[in-house]
């Protein structure tokens, strides 16, 4: 059993938590980075009170959703979704 004792940000390489369950989530500054393909900013966020579900929306405007899951950072493929116990992560894809 293999136990991780460091883990990293795959996009800048800033040390984050340890977290088997996403090994390849975003750290905090480069989640508030996050793009459509062309660039405009996207925000995620919980659907439900309750921290469940998971929508994109535009920043750039005040109601527009973005309906992908799939984002950008600096050009890089990434992929949001509902956490396990609520919240939002995003992961390198």
């Amino acid at each position: 059993m293999n136990i991780i004792e460091k883990q990293f940000c795959p996009i800048c390489q800033k040390e984050v938590g340890v977290n088997e369950r996403y090994p390849k989530y975003i750290c905090t500054d480069c989640s508030s980075k996050t793009t459509d393909i062309e660039g405009r900013p996207v925000d995620y966020f919980n659907t439900t009170l309750l921290g469940a579900g998971c929508q994109g929306k535009y920043k750039d405007t005040t109601s527009e959703i973005y309906s992908s899951n799939h984002c950008y950072v600096n050009g890089i493929l990434c992929i949001a979704e509902e956490a396990r116990f609520g919240g939002i992560v995003i992961q390198k894809q």
